[in-house]
């Protein structure tokens, strides 16, 4: 299995990455995530919540909807 990694966020800024987990057979399996990073890769914070969805589109877009609001 290769290993994957992720693209560092440029110079001076931070990039957070999300991403949601949906599983149609249970409404409360539902997980979303996500990590924010600095520049040169260091942890600023991670988050990791339960929610309920109804599709992998709505799980996703509230996981962005949730780092969103942390940096607001």
């Amino acid at each position: 299995m290769k290993a994957s990694c992720l693209d560092q966020a440029l110079t001076g800024r931070i990039k957070f990455n999300t991403d949601g987990s949906y599983m149609q057979e249970s409404i409360s399996k539902d997980d979303i995530g996500g990590v924010l990073r600095d520049d040169t890769g260091h942890l600023i914070m991670a988050f990791s919540v339960p929610t309920q969805c109804k599709s992998n589109n709505q799980v996703e877009a509230m996981a962005a909807l949730c780092a969103t609001e942390w940096c607001n």
